[in-house]
C-alpha cells in the first residue's frame, strides 16, 4: 500500500480519536421542544424544561432542572435532582435511593407517586 493511501485511511482515524478524547464528558444539557429529557448514567448537568415536563432514565446523575416543569418522571437509581415545579406539577419517581429536592413557584407541594425503595423527596409531602 502506498504511504498516500496509508495516510487516508489513518489520517481520519487520528483525527476521530483526538475529537473523541477533547470532547468533555460527563456534563448534560438536552432539551427538545417543550420537553427535557435525560437519559445516562453518572453525569452532572442541568436541563430547562421551560413550563414543559421533564424525563430523567438513569443512575447516578446529579441534575439541576429549572423552568417551572409542568411535572418530572424519574426512573433509574442513586439520581440526586434539584427540579423547579411549576404550579399544580407532579413527581413521578420510580426505582431505588433517588433523592429529589423540589420547589415550586406557587409554593404548593406537588403530586407525588412513588413506587421503589430508598427515594427521598425534600421537603417532605405531606
Amino acid at each position: 500500500m502506498p504511504g498516500g493511501a496509508i495516510m487516508r485511511v489513518v489520517l481520519p482515524a487520528l483525527v476521530c480519536c483526538a475529537v473523541l478524547c477533547v470532547v468533555p464528558l460527563g456534563t448534560v444539557d438536552a432539551q427538545s421542544g417543550n420537553q427535557s429529557s435525560f437519559a445516562g448514567s453518572n453525569q452532572t448537568g442541568s436541563l430547562d424544561c421551560n413550563k414543559g415536563p421533564a424525563q430523567v432514565m438513569g443512575s447516578y446523575n446529579v441534575l439541576r432542572i429549572s423552568g417551572a416543569c409542568s411535572g418530572l418522571q424519574v426512573a433509574g437509581s442513586g439520581n440526586k435532582i434539584t427540579v423547579e415545579l411549576g404550579p399544580g406539577g407532579t413527581l413521578n419517581v420510580s426505582g431505588s435511593n433517588n433523592a429529589i429536592t423540589w420547589s415550586s413557584t406557587d409554593s404548593k407541594p406537588p403530586t407525588l407517586t412513588s413506587a421503589g425503595s430508598g427515594n427521598a423527596v425534600m421537603p417532605p409531602l405531606e
